[in-house]
């Protein structure tokens, strides 16, 4: 591994130790205002709203990062009717997505033969930005930093 891949792992690793330890929305128990009202309940209840068409069109295209914070706490035995579990639950999913937006990302730079100069300025700014260092953690029950990770995984699926 290259010097430079391994100053960015360091980064990006100390950004999502900093985030943990940071401070969180006190908005709705922590969730903040889309999580308490789209993103909780349809962790709580996704199944009913499909089957019953109750979501519209625009959320049942935001609806699968509930669908994974579901599973999460279910593997991990956490309660979903509690708001501290969902949060917890959207937290492991976010650093999962960024683990992987890393992963996708350096697979990239290594398909393309980008400079390492060029690397790490790509780096700092797809990474080293306001809503990876700060929002996601404030405020981890939105579906910005699984799309991140969807994005990168579909670049990378069309060039591999």
């Amino acid at each position: 591994m290259s010097k430079i891949r391994i100053i960015y792992i360091s980064i990006f690793t100390v950004i999502i130790i900093l985030g943990l330890l940071g401070e969180r929305i006190p908005l709705n128990n922590g969730l903040g205002f889309d999580g308490a009202t789209r993103f909780a309940p349809a962790v709580r209840n996704y199944k009913s709203q499909i089957v019953n068409r109750t979501i519209d069109s625009y959320y049942i295209q935001r609806l699968v990062p509930s669908i994974a914070v579901d599973v999460i706490c279910k593997i991990l035995q956490l309660d979903t009717s509690n708001d501290k579990s969902i949060l917890k639950g959207f937290i492991i999913l976010d650093i999962i997505s960024l683990v992987l937006s890393l992963f996708f990302f350096i697979r990239l730079m290594i398909f393309f033969e980008i400079k390492p100069a060029l690397e790490l300025i790509s780096f700092l700014l797809l990474f080293f930005n306001f809503l990876i260092a700060k929002t996601i953690f404030t405020n981890p029950v939105l579906t910005d930093t699984l799309a991140l990770c969807e994005g990168f995984a579909f670049t990378y699926g069309r060039f591999y």
